[in-house]
């Protein structure tokens, strides 16, 4: 239920009814007790009305009444396991009784968090009220709550249909129903609903939290945000709920909104780290990574012990150009949670960067044992071996990957460079080739096979292949290098201009972004 049982306990302790039960012909004393006991129960004086009930049930061990009483002081009492079987014993005496069937209802309500199988006997016990009167406000209102919590928006919205004219404008109705024709596709109704919502004499934020997790779960987040902006224009909107305003801009691709509202969550909540993960998050689909870190930094303070921060840092170092940087925060991430599969994923990748990548092998193979035999791990077990010059190791393991979706292009690309480190042109033209059927932008498999094509005399279609390498990524370095070689060899007067250009570029080279467009990669978020 999501918290949603939790809601309604403050409300249930003091809202049981105490019901007028039925009596038998003659039954005065019994009418007498009930009428003493109710008067102790409105005075809190639980003790003396449980000394009352045992002694009117033992006389009257039949009666409705009497059980539905002794369910109202028990659940006053905190003993919720004695009140759900006191006021089961009033209905199946008593069926007639509309308040124990009412109290029922409630008390299953109200365990829903810890017992979700208690959704359907909840409604059953609504249901049965309503067979008594069929006009109750609350059976209508709270059947309509856990129909819609149970998926019957149809039905829930028949109930709230149901109610009377004035529970109808009433906020927690007005609420429902926006959520009920939400998730039965009725936009433009359920925003008349919403308006009608934010102008409703008793909004609060405790009706927008009970459309909420519908509305998120049918993706209206347009819907969420009207009602949260409401509660923020009248300055009504916890953390939380602001919370949930950020992550609805964010589901739609308004960055600089949620990162504005997740700020102020954050400057809200100064000893959280969440509100500062959630910037981060913001800050890098900005492509802001310099402002992720910043945030994740101040998120790690708070918080040192807690893994993703770390690993999240690590991956953004990385791509920032940060190995060192990248390298102990995974360090740090795998020190609180060794044999997390991804962690040691992230750690192999994170160890080919630097000068030594046999240092990556050891998380690889981790990484394949944790995992069943993921072939991302084969795959960068592949390249470090690769890097190493253990190029029989990595052929092996390039061989094995070849035809999962993730791997298969990369795992073609780097067969064929290992058949052109052999002298094998024609395989390594094949290997390629095969790359680029699995995928087309592959940039460097169409450098790579533009060389090979040089090598085989044949020209024209290496240029095509250059071509369309630079057309991909311009600064592709393989692809410009083979660019100069293919001016110099076709005595082309740009070859003057392209060393140029490529001594540029040569600068700026770096073998960890070399490393990055080999598919070997993991992402933040």
């Amino acid at each position: 239920m999501g918290g949603r049982g939790l809601v309604h306990i403050g409300i249930v302790a003091v809202a049981f009814c105490l019901g007028t039960p039925f009596f038998a012909a003659g039954a005065s004393n019994s009418q007498s007790a009930i009428l003493s006991i109710q008067a102790l129960i409105a005075r809190g004086d639980l003790v003396a009305a449980h000394s009352e009930l045992s002694r009117a049930l033992a006389a009257d061990p039949r009666n409705g009444g009497l059980y539905n009483l002794l369910g109202i002081v028990e659940i006053r009492g905190g003993d919720v396991e004695q009140a759900q079987a006191a006021f089961s014993k009033a209905v199946a005496l008593d069926p007639g009784l509309l308040g124990a069937w009412l109290n029922l209802g409630r008390l299953y309500q109200s365990r829903l968090d810890a017992d979700p199988a208690l959704l359907h006997k909840a409604i059953d016990a609504y249901r049965s009220a309503l067979k008594l009167d069929h006009h109750s406000d609350e059976a209508h209102y709270q059947l309509g709550m856990l129909l819609e919590w149970s998926g019957s928006f149809d039905e829930s919205l028949a109930n709230l249909d149901a109610l009377s004219q004035p529970e109808q404008r009433k906020a927690p109705a007005l609420a429902l129903r926006c959520a009920d024709l939400a998730a039965l596709g009725h936009t433009a109704e359920a925003q008349r609903a919403a308006r009608e919502l934010t102008i409703a004499k008793d909004f609060s934020e405790a009706a927008v939290q009970a459309a909420l997790p519908v509305l998120k779960a049918k993706k209206q987040d347009k819907l969420t945000c009207t009602l949260i902006e409401a509660l923020v224009r009248r300055r009504m909107a916890s953390s939380e709920t602001l919370s949930d305003l950020g992550a609805a801009y964010e589901r739609l691709g308004h960055f600089a909104q949620a990162r504005e509202t997740f700020d102020r969550v954050a400057r809200s909540e100064p000893t959280q780290s969440r509100p500062l993960l959630d910037l981060a998050r913001i800050a890098y689909k900005q492509h802001d990574r310099k402002g992720a870190l910043g945030y994740l930094a101040h998120a790690r303070d708070l918080d040192p012990n807690n893994p993703t921060i770390h690993f999240v840092f690590a991956i953004i170092s990385l791509e920032l150009k940060l190995p060192l940087e990248a390298d102990n925060s995974m360090k740090r991430a795998l020190a609180l949670v060794p044999d997390r599969p991804d962690f040691n994923y992230a750690m192999g990748i994170v160890s080919l960067y630097g000068h030594d990548t046999s240092v990556a092998v050891p998380y690889f193979e981790k990484f394949i044992k944790l995992s069943n035999g993921d072939p991302r791990g084969h795959y960068g077990l592949g390249i470090a071996y690769f890097y190493m010059g253990a190029y029989e190791k990595a052929k092996q393991e390039m061989l094995q990957v070849t035809g999962p979706k993730a791997t298969g292009s990369g795992a073609y690309y780097f067969l064929g460079r290992l058949a052109k480190l052999d002298g094998n042109l024609a395989d390594a033209e094949s290997e390629f080739r095969k790359s680029l059927t699995r995928d087309s932008s592959y940039a460097d498999a169409h450098a790579e096979l533009a060389g090979v094509l040089m090598s085989l005399h044949q020209y024209p279609e290496a240029k095509r292949e250059l071509d369309r390498a630079l057309e991909l990524d311009r600064a592709n370095f393989v692809a410009n290098t083979n660019l100069l070689i293919y001016f110099r060899r076709t005595k082309d007067a740009r070859a003057v201009e392209q060393s140029q250009k490529l001594h540029v570029l040569e600068k700026k080279r770096d073998q960890s972004q070399e490393l990055l467009y080999r598919r070997i990669e993991v992402r933040p978020y």
